[in-house]
């Protein structure tokens, strides 16, 4: 015999035959499998199924890598509405107070052939649950979540943390800044991991760095997959100027393993914006579209897209490079089925992305070790004075040029607070991608690629060979030159 490990309440041990499965003293032999070159290991985001027969559910990140087209649920907002949630209701207390409601969500999105259900977390954050005086009640609420939808899909799925926006505005335009995010986030994150989520689903971002402090949180406290969307305007931008080929640069730099598009419009709409991201980044793009624009038919909101209408979208989505599909406000069961039915014998798009590119939070360039030569650039020294800081870069706003670059020489550690805050206006003004210079702290260096939205470029100094910087420059996937 072999090593003994424990998988929920499951109790595996090795056999000459291969693993032998212990579940509710049934004895059965399911296969001998391999994670992370070791001849055994187990992860939350892997489910075994034995009383329809042996089966393994693979790890979620190889079915991707397969090419394997994987279906979301549909709406849980909406669903909420129609099964009795009243305006300006909580709609994550259904989770404590009203849990057969949320079962009755799932369980139909589970029966139309969903591989991966989001929790009813969307709003399940101390900064929104506080409207309804509910910010202690965060563990609890993400908790009960994830159990509700992990008893409904018993092993036949993913359970995916559903995790949407603070409502918040960040620095310098709100008070928000991205420590306070990080902390927000990662206890929300951090409840629904250790309740059992299978992976974390970031979605409706509208704030390039609000997303940003959700990933990191989510990066740093589990080792789950990271799905990362955001909405976008008509002009195929987000709220907040991002543009869709910025935000599949930065998540890419980030880590997370899939990247896309929710709401915002029908997917006629959202087609083009996957199009963009897909020839920026070879990860795995989603796109969750509503069912049509709203309109307002005899005093209620009405969807036009019909069931029927989603089942050709849905070959178009994967055309356009979609690898996971689902849908946001107005679609129901009788969607996701027609999507399931669509794209059942469908595989996603091969991607190999050889470029590389750099970005501010607005815009992206293409990126080389000729960047100095390639693109005009024009700097700025950083001193120690905010106002002085601003009316140099207003100075070289009104010059030609492709990037700025930060010079932070005279900045130490202790003036951190001014740097950032400095930068954080800068990037306010300045749509170009910034080139970072003579950061000579890794703290500072952390919290200016904590802050900057977008992908960055650093000039190299000697300091950036240590692990430590090198860590954090990774973890950012920021370039050196």
């Amino acid at each position: 015999m072999g090593a003994i490990c424990t998988f929920y309440k499951v109790q595996f041990k090795t056999t000459e035959q291969g693993i032998v499965c212990k579940i509710n003293k049934l004895l059965v032999n399911i296969w001998l499998i391999k994670l992370d070159e070791r001849n055994i290991g187990y992860s939350s985001t892997i489910l075994v199924l034995v009383y329809k027969g042996v089966r393994i559910i693979k790890e979620i990140r190889d079915l991707l890598k397969e090419n394997k087209i994987i279906i979301y649920d549909g709406a849980m907002g909406t669903f909420l509405q129609q099964l009795g949630l009243k305006n300006n209701e909580c709609p994550e207390i259904y989770n404590l107070n009203n849990k057969a409601v949320v079962q009755k969500v799932h369980t139909a999105y589970k029966n139309a052939g969903s591989d991966v259900v989001l929790t009813n977390t969307f709003g399940a954050n101390r900064i929104k649950l506080k409207k309804y005086k509910l910010e202690d009640k965060v563990h609890e609420i993400n908790t009960n979540a994830v159990k509700i939808a992990k008893e409904v899909m018993d092993g036949q799925g993913y359970v995916a943390l559903s995790v949407g926006p603070t409502g918040e505005m960040y620095q310098p335009y709100g008070s928000l800044n991205f420590e306070e995010a990080y902390d927000i986030y990662a206890q929300q994150i951090c409840a629904g991991a250790k309740a059992g989520a299978e992976l974390i689903h970031i979605e409706t971002m509208t704030d390039l760095i609000e997303l940003k402090a959700a990933a990191y949180a989510a990066l740093n406290n589990t080792q789950l997959p990271i799905v990362a969307t955001m909405t976008f305007e008509n002009n195929r931008r987000t709220l907040m100027g991002s543009d869709a080929s910025t935000v599949a640069n930065v998540i890419d730099g980030m880590g997370v393993d899939a990247v896309g598009v929710n709401c915002s419009a029908g997917p006629a709409e959202l087609m083009p914006i996957a199009r963009e991201m897909a020839a920026i980044t070879d990860k795995p793009i989603i796109i969750q579209p509503n069912a049509g624009l709203p309109e307002l038919k005899n005093g209620v909101v009405h969807y036009p897209l019909s069931p029927e209408d989603m089942y050709y979208f849905a070959k178009q989505m994967v055309k356009s490079g979609a690898q996971i599909l689902g849908g946001c406000c107005g679609t129901g069961p009788e969607h996701i089925k027609n999507i399931k039915d669509a794209v059942i014998n469908m595989k996603a798009i091969e991607r190999k992305i050889d470029k590389r590119f750099i970005s501010s939070g607005y815009n992206t360039l293409e990126f080389d070790d000729r960047l100095i030569d390639k693109y005009t650039v024009n700097k700025v020294n950083v001193s120690k004075d905010l106002s002085d800081n601003i009316n140099r870069v207003q100075e070289v706003s009104m010059s030609e040029g492709d990037i700025v670059e930060l010079d932070f020489q005279t900045i130490d550690a202790s003036e951190m607070e001014t740097a950032i805050e400095s930068m954080n206006f800068i990037q306010s003004m300045i749509k170009k991608p910034l080139l970072f210079t003579n950061i000579m702290s890794k703290e500072l260096l952390e919290g200016i690629l904590k802050n900057y939205k977008g992908r960055a470029v650093i000039r190299s100094g000697s300091e950036y060979e240590t692990k430590a910087f090198n860590a954090i420059i990774n973890s950012f996937g920021a370039y050196v030159i």
